[in-house]
């Protein structure tokens, strides 16, 4: 048993010797073993693990290594990022969802997606998402204030979610498919979870079940949506100023081409999926730590009123709401939504003099480094004044990456926590979310890191200065 706690990194400058591996106990290597762990809640086995062994182990000899210091993440999502890609088997779990979306691809293919889409997600589109972000959530609370019965509140933050993602996406095409889109991806919500990505004795998803007929329905009813309304827009040829139609208009500098029917319908399911799960459940944890700790919610308040002044946001707000923001990205830090990040080296390499064998399997995981006490006091505290500006200087930029990092740092970053920061801010200008007081949420590590119950909430009106709260 071994393990290390260096943080220096050695690149190895030439061929790499037979230098030994950190590895667990051999009782704790035995993939049946460690098998029933990892389903029942991988994220916490890996900050055992971690905790015991430092910032690199061998999971499995010459198979899985877990990664968990900053200076070990950067090496493999930056420094050396091209020795390491998402591998085949990873691709072959996601494709019957995302295809070859810039998500899953690898090497030139991604690299090719990347640099299309990228465009889309500009800064200067962002004031256009928030405009939506407030008229949808204008909306949700519209229908909250006549809901006399809980809230199923990720529920509701999907429906919510979805909506914005579908508006941005596909303007006004929408006519009559947001109820089939939403119960589409809440279908495959249900199908994709950690045990299917990781679980070698689940069925084939060929074999007519029934969770495998509804799982097929859920991805026909996306095909055939998304392959029409890229047919409509190649025949019509306009430009409405959404993200298909950015997309169809994109040309590869090099090639002098866009991206096929194929090539689309990839890249906008990878978005849809992807975004929407994500934010829906960074926003749930977000409402459950707030009502866990009033005296946040009540400086987040504060701030709320005093640089809206009862108004909607407007772009030039959010740079304002800093406390807002830090709310967000300390939840994000508890419970990052893509909490595991998988890489497989195409060469050996060497990690502080530790040999990392080709085809062997990377685990990164910021819900791991996100806690650990050499980068974070008392990491198990949720404290947003972390992420002021006043405390947030010197951190280690590899010990906080909840959209991943490097060259493959999430496309959608920017407009994920305009949307976030967003919802938080309208909600919080006249309403909370409240829970039972001895609610206790567990995680469930799924594609995102949702919670292990429903968190049913009731909305309140907030009391404004010299008021006290009420029911609606």
């Amino acid at each position: 048993m071994s393990s290390t706690r260096v943080s220096k990194i050695e690149i190895a400058p030439g061929p790499l010797d037979d230098a030994p591996l950190p590895f667990l106990p051999a009782r704790l290597r035995s993939y049946l073993f460690v098998l029933p762990k990892v389903m029942r809640s991988a994220p916490e086995y890996m900050v055992e693990v971690a905790q015991h062994y430092g910032g690199i182990v061998a999971l499995s000899p010459g198979r899985v290594h877990l990664l968990t210091h900053p200076d070990h993440i950067k090496h493999v999502l930056q420094d050396n990022h091209l020795n390491y890609v998402k591998g085949p088997q990873y691709r072959e779990k996601l494709r019957p969802i995302m295809g070859e979306g810039v998500f899953t691809a690898d090497g030139d293919v991604w690299r090719r997606h990347r640099r299309l889409m990228q465009p889309a997600f500009q800064r200067k589109y962002h004031a256009m998402v928030l405009d939506v972000v407030v008229s949808a959530v204008k909306e949700m609370l519209l229908r909250w204030t006549s809901c006399e019965e809980p809230l199923d509140v990720r529920g509701e933050l999907i429906v919510l979610t979805l909506t914005i993602l579908l508006r941005t996406m596909f303007s006004s095409d929408l006519a009559g498919h947001e109820k089939d889109l939403r119960e589409a991806f809440l279908q495959l919500q249900t199908h994709m979870s950690l045990v299917d990505v990781t679980n070698p004795l689940k069925l084939p998803r060929w074999l007519p079940t029934s969770a495998n007929r509804r799982f097929a329905k859920a991805i026909d009813v996306l095909d055939q949506f998304v392959f029409r309304i890229v047919e409509q827009r190649r025949r019509i040829g306009a430009d409405v100023g959404d993200l298909v139609s950015l997309l169809l208009l994109a040309r590869d500098e090099d090639a002098g081409r866009g991206l096929t029917d194929r090539e689309l319908r990839d890249d906008l399911v990878t978005i849809l999926q992807a975004g929407n799960d994500t934010i829906s459940d960074a926003l749930t944890w977000t409402w459950y730590l707030l009502a866990k700790f009033p005296d946040v919610q009540r400086r987040l308040e504060q701030e709320v009123d005093s640089v809206l002044q009862n108004r909607e946001p407007e772009f030039d707000d959010l740079s304002k709401l800093v406390y807002t923001n830090a709310v967000v990205q300390e939840s994000m830090r508890l419970y990052p939504p893509a909490w595991l990040i998988g890489r497989v080296p195409l060469r050996d390499d060497r990690i502080v003099g530790y040999r990392i064998p080709a085809k062997s399997l990377i685990a990164i995981s910021p819900y791991v480094t996100h806690r650990l006490p050499e980068f974070w006091e008392h990491p198990e505290r949720f404290e947003p004044e972390r992420f002021l500006p006043e405390h947030s200087a010197e951190r280690h930029r590899f010990a906080y990456f909840p959209f991943g990092a490097g060259p493959r740092l999430c496309i959608g970053a920017g407009m994920a926590m305009l949307e976030a920061q967003a919802i938080v801010a309208l909600v919080a200008q006249n309403h909370r979310l409240c829970i039972e007081p001895d609610l206790v949420m567990g995680i469930k590590p799924r594609i995102s890191l949702s919670q292990d119950r429903i968190m049913f909430a009731k909305l309140q009106r907030r009391p404004k200065a010299g008021q006290t709260s009420g029911p609606l």
